[in-house]
Parts: C-alpha cells; structure tokens; sequence
C-alpha cells in the first residue's frame, strides 16, 4: 500500500525514462489498455521516447515511479 503523503505526482523529466521504461517493462498486462504500453520491447522503447514532447506526469514513489498520466 502506498500512502498519499509519500507519493508525488510531477511533470515527466528527462531523468525519469529509465525508470518509467523499468516500470512499463514490468507492467502486466502489456498492451491491456489500447494496445499500450506497446508489447514489442524496442516497440515501448520508441513509444516512451515520444512521452517527452505534450504533457505527461509521473507519480513518484521513493524515488520509484509507479504511475504514468499522460
């Protein structure tokens, strides 16, 4: 369980891709909502690379990010 207080909810960095591709790569299950994330590994790679231009929001947990809002 996650409690509120400790969970941030912020613009999408740069610095955050590693990480936002660690969770989606451990995401089940893959493709479940509208086809995304995408199941093809380099398919997500390419895709999370074009969740640097528009507005996109991650929620940040102790430095781990376990949800993405776009």
């Amino acid at each position: 369980t996650i409690s509120i207080e400790t969970l941030t909810i912020r613009p999408l960095a740069f610095a955050d891709m590693a990480r936002l591709e660690f969770m989606y790569n451990t995401f089940t299950p893959l493709g479940a909502a509208l086809g995304l994330p995408p199941v093809d590994p380099e398919r997500r790679r390419e895709w999370l690379w074009t969740l640097r231009e528009g507005m996109n929001f991650v929620a940040d947990h102790d430095e781990v990010i376990v949800g993405h809002l776009a």
